[in-house]
C-alpha cells in the first residue's frame, strides 16, 4: 500500500509542468532566430478580443507573428531592420488585432495580421507614415476614453524618434489612421 502511494505521489510529481527555479517562470516555447530580438508586443492574431498571440522583430527586417504555443502564423520581411513593434485598434470591432511597424527606413507601417509571409514592399499594408527620424519606440493607446467595464481603446500611436546624429529627438502621437495629432521635441531619447 505504501509502495502505491508513493508510485502514485511520483507520478504526480513527473507528471507537473516543469518549472525554472530561479525565477518560478513557465517555459511555453524557445525559438532561435538569425539575427538579434529587437521588439516583442502582445497581439490578438485570433481576433477574439484577447491578446492571444505575440509579435516579434528582428534586426534583419523580419516581423514575426505567433500564437500562444509559439507557432509561426505569418511573417513580414522588410528591407531594412525593424526596431520597434505593437499592437493596436485600427477599427470599430475594438481588438488589438493590427500591428505597427517602425523600421529604420524611418516609416511607422500599420499590418493586418498576415497568413503567410509578405516581402515589403511591395505587400500591402493598412498606411505608412514618414517620420524623417530612426523610431525607436512604439506604443498605443488612448486617452482615457473607456466605456464602463474598462475597454482598451488603443486607438493612438505613440512613437519615439531620434535623428541621425543622436542630437534630436521628438514624441509623435498618430492616430489609427495613420495621422499626425501631435509631436512634440524632446532634449533626450525617448
Amino acid at each position: 500500500m505504501i509502495l502505491r502511494i508513493i508510485l502514485i505521489i511520483f507520478i504526480v510529481f513527473a507528471s507537473m509542468a516543469c518549472v525554472e527555479g530561479s525565477t518560478g517562470f513557465l517555459e511555453r516555447f524557445d525559438i532561435s532566430y538569425d539575427k538579434e530580438l529587437t521588439s516583442i508586443a502582445p497581439f490578438d492574431i485570433q481576433r477574439t478580443g484577447k491578446l492571444d498571440g505575440i509579435i516579434v522583430s528582428t534586426k534583419d527586417g523580419k516581423v514575426y507573428f505567433l500564437d500562444s504555443e509559439g507557432r509561426k502564423k505569418g511573417m513580414y520581411i522588410f528591407k531594412v531592420p525593424v526596431y520597434a513593434v505593437a499592437s493596436f485598434v485600427h477599427d470599430e470591432n475594438k481588438k488589438m488585432d493590427d500591428a505597427l511597424v517602425g523600421a529604420l527606413d524611418n516609416k511607422v507601417y500599420a499590418l493586418w495580421t498576415p497568413w503567410s509571409d509578405f516581402q515589403v514592399p511591395p505587400a500591402d499594408y493598412w498606411w505608412d507614415y514618414d517620420t524623417s527620424q530612426h523610431i525607436y519606440f512604439l506604443s498605443s493607446g488612448d486617452f482615457g476614453e473607456y466605456d464602463i467595464g474598462y475597454r482598451r481603446n488603443s486607438e493612438y500611436i505613440f512613437v519615439g524618434t531620434e535623428d541621425y546624429l543622436g542630437r534630436g529627438w521628438q514624441f509623435l502621437v498618430l492616430n489609427a489612421s495613420g495621422y499626425l495629432n501631435w509631436s512634440l521635441s524632446l532634449p533626450a531619447r525617448v
